[in-house]
């Protein structure tokens, strides 16, 4: 997945979307956030994100990008 970057160096995206679920990016999302200095959400990411936001869940989550951070 981390790849990608290499191939599309050139594009200077406002945020990054990634759609599928069956990669496993997780673990690349901060990653990728600090190099490129954009938002990234996953799919997978946005779908725990609403679904703890709508159980009212007011955690602080570190380690998984921007988006989660946002819950506390």
């Amino acid at each position: 997945m981390y790849g990608w970057r290499a191939r599309v160096g050139h594009v200077a995206p406002s945020r990054l979307f990634i759609p599928c679920p069956r990669w496993p990016t997780i673990d690349d999302v901060v990653l990728l956030e600090s190099e490129i200095g954009k938002p990234v959400v996953t799919s997978c990411q946005a779908y725990i994100w609403y679904a703890l936001k709508m159980a009212h869940v007011k955690e602080t989550i570190t380690g998984y990008g921007r988006l989660m951070a946002t819950l506390a």
